[in-house]
């Protein structure tokens, strides 16, 4: 199963409840990489993260982007 949360609250739920029930997950970005990281099996829940584009911040000296 895949979910598009829109926000961290959303996610942060679904991480909640995927603990609870000792679910599986796997998050998705822009699934552009070689090395196989985002291979789900059947019993896993595929976090989306297409839906979170905002950038709220970025901090180009310590190299970080919210």
């Amino acid at each position: 199963m895949r979910v598009e949360p829109t926000s961290t609250a959303e996610i942060s739920q679904l991480l909640a409840h995927c603990s609870e029930m000792q679910i599986s997950i796997v998050p998705h970005g822009g699934l552009t990489g070689l090395s196989g990281g985002a291979t789900t099996q059947a019993d896993q829940l595929i976090i989306s993260t297409n839906k979170l584009n905002r950038i709220l911040s970025i901090d180009p000296l310590g190299g970080v982007a919210v």
